[in-house]
């Protein structure tokens, strides 16, 4: 998950075509979709 992050992140800042920035989006998404995830899940 850091390793996503990190590459999101980087990807954002030093790529200017319009592939690294989707792939940035997508890469800074799944962390955050994760945690929205475990937070609705209901717990046993």
């Amino acid at each position: 998950m850091g390793a996503l992050t990190v590459f999101g992140l980087l990807s954002a800042l030093l790529g200017q075509d319009g592939v690294w920035l989707w792939l940035a989006w997508i890469a800074l998404a799944v962390p955050i979709a994760t945690v929205v995830l475990f937070l609705i899940r209901p717990r046993a």
